[in-house]
């Protein structure tokens, strides 16, 4: 089985539409950025982890494509409400990246999408994939007491 390659690029930002052919209706305008994520591998499964704080759970959406080899993830974080009015140009420093987010991870191999597992706990996102025919190195077979 291939292994995910190492990936060491930036995370990018660029208007909607401009790289993405299918984003959600709610995801039409503004900036789109890349969802930066942790992806581990094990001989059984991808376990790909995502930084969500804030995020709006009714707009997050984990997919599988029909061929069972690309997860995308679409989401949106919002900027949580401040207990007071600041305008958007009284911001000395902008560092956080509140809006869109979009990522598709290529798998190394075919899933098991009925089996796959999205959960969310203290704003992160855990994706688990169990690979298709996948087992563990050794499979424990119980042992029935026959009656004498």
């Amino acid at each position: 089985m291939a292994l995910l390659k190492k990936w060491r690029g930036k995370n990018k930002s660029r208007k909607a539409g401009a790289r993405f052919d299918r984003l959600p209706e709610f995801l039409d305008h503004g900036t789109v950025h890349e969802l930066p994520i942790d992806v581990y591998q094990s001989e059984s499964e991808v376990i790909i982890y995502a930084q969500l704080p804030n995020a709006n759970l009714d707009l997050l959406d984990v997919s599988i494509d029909e061929t069972n080899t690309m997860v995308t993830i679409v989401g949106v974080i919002e900027r949580p409400k401040l207990t007071v009015d600041i305008p958007a140009d009284a911001f000395v420093l902008e560092e956080c990246r509140w809006g869109a987010w979009y990522r598709e991870i290529v798998l190394p191999a075919e899933v098991d999408a009925d089996d796959a597992e999205a959960t969310t706990k203290e704003g992160v996102l855990v994706v688990r994939l169990g690979f298709k025919n996948a087992r563990s190195k050794s499979v424990r077979v119980p042992v029935i007491r026959g009656v004498d």
